[in-house]
């Protein structure tokens, strides 16, 4: 079976990363999204030291659909440099495995 990855992003708004996220489930490119708000981020930008209020977005989809959401995500995210990192899952119990492969045929 496909392994399954979470693709980790954050967004300026709630909004942007909600956007983001229905293309993607649309697109059946991923089966899930979690959006986490809240988050406080501080980070180095063209050399100064930055803050601000942003969103964390999971999505969860199998290996074979990772370059095809990057794509996405590159198109449709709004910063100019949109972090995205891939993680790899080693374990998922089979049901949730299994529904994550169907939900991205």
């Amino acid at each position: 079976m496909d392994p399954l990855k979470i693709i980790f992003t954050t967004c300026a708004t709630r909004e942007d990363a909600e956007k983001v996220s229905k293309a993607l489930l649309k697109a059946d490119l991923v089966a899930c999204a979690n959006i986490i708000p809240g988050v406080r981020s501080l980070y180095k930008w063209q050399g100064k030291i930055e803050e601000g209020d942003e969103v964390i977005v999971l999505f969860k989809t199998r290996a074979a659909k990772v370059k095809d959401v990057i794509a996405a995500l590159e198109g449709l995210h709004s910063y100019d440099v949109p972090p995205i990192e891939v993680l790899s899952v080693e374990e998922a119990n089979k049901a949730f495995h299994a529904w994550i492969i169907d939900e991205t045929a």
